[in-house]
Parts: C-alpha cells; structure tokens; sequence
C-alpha cells in the first residue's frame, strides 16, 4: 500500500498545505499529475506533490478517485507554489486555487492525450532559458494555432500582459478578478 500528498484546489489556512490519500493497486501517480480526490463528501481536483510509503492517517486515508484529464505539472510548477507560499505567508493549497481558480467539474476535450506529450517528465513543456523568450512566444503561438491551449504562469503581472500583448491569443489572470471575470472568454 502506497500514498500521495496532494495540494487539494481549495482555500486552506497557513500551515494547512497537504492532505494524505490512499493510491489504489495498479494506479500510476507521479509528482505534478493534476488528480480527483475526495474532500468533504465531494470530488475536488488536487495536485500529487509527492508518493510516500507511509502515512501518519494510513488508517483513515481515503482512495485518490483518479487522473484528472491526464494533465502533468512539471517539477518547477511544484517547486514555484512552494517558494510562492513561503514567501507570501499562504499556504500552498491558497496560492494552488489563486493560479488554477474553479476547474469544471469534466474536463473538456481540449486536454493533451498522453500521446501528446512532449517533455520527458509527460507534461507539455516547452524547455526554455532565461534568454528564450523569443522561443517560448514562438512555441505558445505554434500549438495556438494547433487548436492547443497554453498556460504560462508567472508572479509579475506586468510580465503577463507583456506576455499578452505578444501571443495572437491570450486571456490574462491574475489575483484581483472574480472567477466571473476569470472566465469571460476574451
């Protein structure tokens, strides 16, 4: 029997980061995959952040539901919640709902198949340096224009609506809209 910590997307307290759930036999989780785990008598997507043999609540834990639309944050993505939270005093759960907000309850057609991967951690990533902006635009525009959706997440709005301006298509988001407003198609 096996576990995985989950960032749930809720609101949680400071000091309230993860929560501990039971991995069925035969059920592949890796660190980043965007699961369905159930949270006070619902289905609530959470974010695996890391697999562990043992479990201080292995005698209560729940089961993980399953994937949600296959979807895999890379390594970075986990390591940016948690500086993120250390550095503005939320908990990682508070800064994981800021980023992603409400996410439909089914997942749209419109998510990579696991045959669309490209990374070697699974997840779409395209890798870039401090100086690839150019490239990072120039790949963001390719798989728009594939009908793709892109995610460039970043802590500076001025770099997003920089970001914005350059992609052919862009919706921005940042921590002072509704979910109303998050969700208005541009």
């Amino acid at each position: 029997m096996s576990f995985v910590r989950v960032i749930p997307l809720i609101r949680t307290p400071l000091g309230v980061d993860v929560f501990d759930y039971r991995v069925p036999d035969g059920m592949e989780i890796e660190p980043g995959d965007l699961l369905v785990v159930p949270f006070r008598r619902q289905p609530v997507p959470a974010l695996a952040i890391e697999r562990v043999a043992t479990s201080l609540v292995a005698d209560r834990a729940l089961d993980v539901i399953g994937p949600y639309a296959g979807i895999r944050f890379p390594h970075a993505f986990l390591r940016l919640i948690s500086w993120t939270a250390q550095r503005t005093f939320c908990s990682q759960a508070a800064v994981l709902k800021a980023w992603l907000r409400t996410l439909p309850k089914k997942p749209g057609d419109n998510t990579p198949t696991p045959s669309e991967r490209t990374a070697d951690n699974g997840s779409m990533l395209s890798r870039w340096t401090i100086d690839g902006r150019k490239e990072l635009i120039a790949r963001a525009n390719e798989l728009l224009r594939g009908g793709k959706r892109v995610l460039i997440v970043t802590p500076w709005r001025t770099r997003a609506d920089a970001f914005a301006h350059d992609l052919e298509s862009a919706h921005v988001l940042h921590g002072d809209m509704s979910d109303g407003e998050a969700f208005i198609s541009p």
